[in-house]
């Protein structure tokens, strides 16, 4: 996408055939890994333990959106974890309908190899691959958002807690709680470590706190004298 619209000639610039980009390949496995860090630090983060789909979606996304290659049928693997991660119609009908957007400027772009007059610009498929795109990121940015919030969650919602997650179904929030267990145990340390406020010994010659010393009063009666 970049190459077309700046001209650039990429990572590796013109490679000779059968010539593996090397450096492509390592940018594109950098950027994977550090979307696979940055999915671990959210799941991690949640309030609640994330459901299986909803990780594996952010994954399986992280994958398509930073390889070097993203074939028609890559958008497969997709559509079992959106209907799981993410149950709700409009935005995934949205998206699926870019994905055959896509496959038919596809077609008719490779059409345009043998025939410039019935084909079409790689113009128009870069535009339909970036609304593509840009619907899956906002499925991604949903999903993270019910993971942070389970309450918008419809399948948390209802009661259940990860039906498509297999072992991970109804399992105990071992993360959560070791958190919590930490984080009451430095509140516990911290509380202890504090040093007592109160009123000195009795012995102690300095009033007590609030109260002020007497004041003195010269003269007799009950009129000071200035």
């Amino acid at each position: 996408m970049v190459s077309y619209f700046t001209g650039w000639l990429g990572f590796d610039g013109v490679l000779a055939q059968n010539q593996v980009p090397t450096i492509l390949n390592t940018v594109s496995a950098v950027l994977f890994l550090l979307c696979c860090a940055g999915i671990a630090w959210v799941t991690m983060s949640a309030p609640t333990r994330p459901r299986l789909a909803q990780v594996c979606l952010l994954v399986i996304a992280a994958f398509l959106l930073t390889n070097k290659v993203w074939s028609p049928q890559y958008s497969l693997w997709l559509v079992p974890l959106v209907a799981l991660a993410r149950p709700r119609w409009r935005i995934t009908l949205l998206w699926q309908f870019s994905e055959i957007v896509v496959w038919v400027v596809t077609l008719l772009w490779l059409l345009g190899f043998n025939d410039s007059s019935h084909g079409t610009d790689y113009g128009w498929l870069m535009l339909v691959l970036f609304i593509r795109d840009g619907f899956l990121l906002v499925i991604a940015g949903l999903v993270i958002y019910e993971m942070w919030h389970p309450e918008a969650d419809v399948v948390r919602a209802s009661g259940l807690d990860d039906p498509g997650g297999g072992p991970f179904d109804d399992a105990p929030d071992v993360w959560r709680e070791r958190l919590i267990e930490r984080t009451m145990r430095r509140q516990a340390i911290a509380r202890h470590s504090t040093p007592p406020v109160g009123p000195p010994d009795s012995g102690s010659d300095a009033p007590l706190y609030g109260v002020s010393e007497p004041k003195s009063w010269e003269g007799s009666g009950d009129t000071p004298t200035r």
